[in-house]
């Protein structure tokens, strides 16, 4: 007989395409500075996302890093080690 819960525990971890921890990204940031990031700025490489932004943006996105690396790993089910800017 076929086991329905083994089947489904397959998917179970499986992540978010990089496209919505861009998004997500993205909210977070524009409610908490009201900066309108655009997407192409945010690039998601293995745990890490790299962003592309103003130096004054940079600076306010270094003081709330830790709160965003949590709001992410929370709203997405990832674990996201680190936030790098260029």
């Amino acid at each position: 007989m076929f086991n329905l819960s083994s089947y489904l525990d397959k998917f179970k971890n499986i992540v978010p395409h990089d496209r919505v921890i861009r998004e997500k990204c993205r909210e977070y940031i524009e409610k908490q500075i009201g900066y309108n990031m655009d997407k192409s700025q945010i690039k998601v490489q293995g745990e890490s996302i790299l962003m592309q932004a103003p130096a004054v943006i940079k600076h306010e996105l270094e003081r709330m890093k830790e709160d965003l690396l949590k709001h992410i790993n929370q709203d997405t089910k990832t674990i996201i080690k680190s936030i790098r800017f260029y």
